[in-house]
């Protein structure tokens, strides 16, 4: 079985087919308490997408919120392609954060 999206993205981008590669959430959720008083956790994924025409791999990082028991997507969710996706994880991983 294979997932193929054609997201329609605002400003133009997407649109093309893309293909599922693969899917993955982190391993432990955040939640907090949010507006009158209901627990609201975070669900980030990280969705890597091939495009059809020619195979360029993208990295899209949509999200939902659950708001009590009410789901609420993300609105802004980013959309990068390999290189883009690559250097920031680069300059992370290079990165020495000092303790807060």
């Amino acid at each position: 079985m294979e997932v193929r999206l054609r997201p329609d993205f605002q400003l133009g981008a997407g649109g093309d087919e893309y293909r599922v590669i693969n899917a993955f959430i982190p391993e432990k959720l955040e939640s907090w308490l949010g507006e009158d008083e209901e627990e609201v956790t975070f669900f980030p994924f990280l969705v890597v997408l091939e495009r059809a025409a020619d195979s360029k791999r993208f990295y899209w990082l949509p999200y939902w919120h659950l708001v009590g028991r009410n789901a609420r997507h993300g609105q802004y969710a980013t959309f990068l392609d390999q290189a883009q996706f690559d250097s920031l994880v680069t300059q992370a991983q290079q990165t020495t954060l000092a303790p807060a």
